[in-house]
């Protein structure tokens, strides 16, 4: 990520903290240099810091220029890929979100385990009504 025209590895991961989700990326160039990590509270903003410091980089060098503007974090993350956006939307708890629109309607991908019985005797269950007369 210093170096111009050479590769370096982003692995992009969602963790968990606090009940929100945190973006970060791990950037290494090569296996003997150090992990550098960027955390931020969305995908957007902290690929903006990779991405601003490229910028940079590559005007330091005289690159072609690149436009930071017009690169989206959820797209470098995947998150607008179509398989990705049905695997989100299929599990479980998604049935809670009420300001969200679902692009694929509630299809559940996931086969989630059966609910098991505390006693182990169907009849000692209570009956619901589910049969009503016209």
């Amino acid at each position: 990520m210093y170096r111009p025209n050479h590769r370096c590895a982003y692995k992009c991961s969602i963790i968990d903290i606090d009940n929100k989700p945190m973006f970060r990326i791990s950037v290494q160039e090569n296996e003997n240099e150090p992990v550098q990590e960027f955390v931020e509270s969305s995908a957007r903003a902290v690929w903006y810091k990779i991405i601003h410091e490229i910028d940079l980089l590559r005007k330091k060098y005289g690159l072609v220029k690149m436009f930071p503007v017009f690169v989206k974090g959820e797209d470098l993350y995947g998150l607008t890929e179509p398989h990705i956006i049905r695997l989100i939307e299929s599990l479980p708890g998604v049935e809670m979100l009420q300001n969200y629109a679902f692009k694929y309607g509630r299809l559940q991908l996931f086969d989630m385990p059966l609910t098991l019985n505390p006693t182990g005797c169907a009849r000692s269950e209570p009956k619901l009504r589910t049969h009503f007369q016209r």
